[in-house]
């Protein structure tokens, strides 16, 4: 992967060649907030500030909105290469559809940031549930 340009390539080395190793500096990162495809970030250590793209995080860009939300950053000449928010992350219910009489029934609730869970049927507006950022599903309350 070319850390620059973010593209992927496939190659095929002889037993004999060497591969340049590259060290990247991990920081963990208090997301400030988000605002027309970026983030804003803050070192939990220096306090120092940075812009960065959205599309740094992947998939898990969609929960950059979460409340509270340390994630890591991973900076190759101090140039942010990648991101990852946590694996599993603490979310607020704030819409359900009505109920149909059993608890145990799965319905999709809506959580912070807009995001559809499908969650069991007892999960009520202003409960937080913990979901599985890789996926998106329900992990426990």
């Amino acid at each position: 992967v070319d850390l620059v340009t973010g593209s992927r390539t496939s190659n095929k080395y002889k037993i004999d060649e060497n591969l340049e190793t590259i060290d990247l500096e991990k920081k963990e990162m208090q997301v400030i907030y988000t605002s027309d495809g970026k983030v804003t970030l803050m070192d939990s250590e220096s306090f120092e500030q940075v812009e960065v793209e959205e599309s740094l995080f992947g998939d898990g860009k969609k929960w950059l909105t979460a409340e509270d939300l340390t994630v890591e950053v991973r900076f190759h000449n101090n140039e942010p290469v990648y991101g990852i928010v946590p694996p599993k992350l603490s979310v607020k219910v704030v819409s359900t559809p009505p109920k149909d009489g059993d608890p145990d029934n799965t319905r999709h609730v809506v959580v912070e940031g807009g995001h559809l869970v499908a969650a069991p049927g007892y999960i009520k507006v202003g409960d937080v549930i913990t979901i599985k950022t890789i996926d998106g599903s329900y992990a426990g309350k």
